[in-house]
């Protein structure tokens, strides 16, 4: 190799090795923009895919058929007090006021052995509303008769059947706001479908139905006549404990014979002998 050859040679390895220097660091910063884009990507979706499935209502997601009734039933301690006709006409007429329940009739009351109950009722099209202040075991303190009362709000939609947890937030908020304690609460929709599914076809629909919500099953009773399964999900706030294992999630299905259709439901924690 000549000398003017051997220069140009190392004027162009000179180039590549600076060229290569710069390129190197470049391509690490790349790489660690894309790795943080991906991991704040990542995180928001399993943020959304949580805030999805923490939705009863998303146990029916991509099934057919979709629910068509959903009821809610909420019910808490007012605790030991003494209480007039008339102030338990105007809690129940103002607990109705802030449900946004309108032209309502007269507050009822039924008496039986130790439990009074006075009560409002709203039916419409889209929902039914039925609003409780129950009263039991009549006592005296110092002279005074006293009763340990309950409220009870029960809501059943017909219409936009999935604002039934939106009800749920709202009374619950309605209910602490005047006292209430240790307020319970039983959320279930209910869907049809046709005929009398086989064991095959009722396990297929339970379990993508708990696999939408992400749970894992606690127990079970899959049998034709008397179908049930209990299971748990994280994404899910509440739950009870059965056997020192959490659950929140139940599917219980039946038939009905008159109208020759399978009835599923889904409660949240469980049904309460809903079905």
């Amino acid at each position: 190799m000549n000398l003017k050859k051997e220069v140009i040679f190392l004027e162009l390895t000179k180039k590549e090795v600076q060229w290569k220097n710069i390129k190197i660091p470049y391509i690490y910063i790349v790489i660690g923009i894309i790795a943080i884009v991906l991991s704040v990507l990542s995180r928001e979706a399993v943020k959304y895919i949580v805030q999805q499935r923490s939705s009863i209502s998303s146990a029916f997601d991509g099934l057919d058929p979709v629910p068509d009734e959903s009821n809610l039933s909420m019910v808490g301690e007012l605790g030991i007090q003494s209480m007039e006709q008339t102030q338990k006409e105007e809690l129940l007429e103002y607990i109705a006021k802030q449900l946004g329940l309108k032209e309502l009739g007269p507050v009822k009351k039924n008496e039986r052995e130790n439990i009074t109950e006075y009560s409002l009722r709203k039916e419409g099209k889209n929902a039914d509303t039925t609003v409780r202040l129950i009263g039991v075991a009549p006592t005296e303190v110092k002279g005074v008769p006293v009763e340990n009362h309950y409220l009870h709000i029960e809501l059943q939609l017909h219409n936009q059947i999935k604002d039934i947890e939106g009800y749920k937030k709202k009374i619950g908020e309605i209910l602490k706001g005047i006292g209430t304690t240790n307020i319970e609460s039983e959320l279930f929709f209910k869907c049809r479908c046709n005929g009398k599914l086989t064991l095959k076809e009722k396990n297929h629909l339970t379990n993508q139905m708990i696999s939408n919500l992400s749970g894992r099953v606690r127990f079970e009773n899959r049998k034709e006549e008397l179908y049930t399964v209990y299971a748990y999900s994280s994404a899910l706030k509440e739950y009870i404990s059965a056997d020192n294992k959490k659950v929140n999630i139940q599917v219980a299905m039946n038939y009905d014979e008159l109208h020759d259709e399978t009835v599923v439901y889904v409660g949240y924690p469980i049904l309460n002998g809903s079905y």
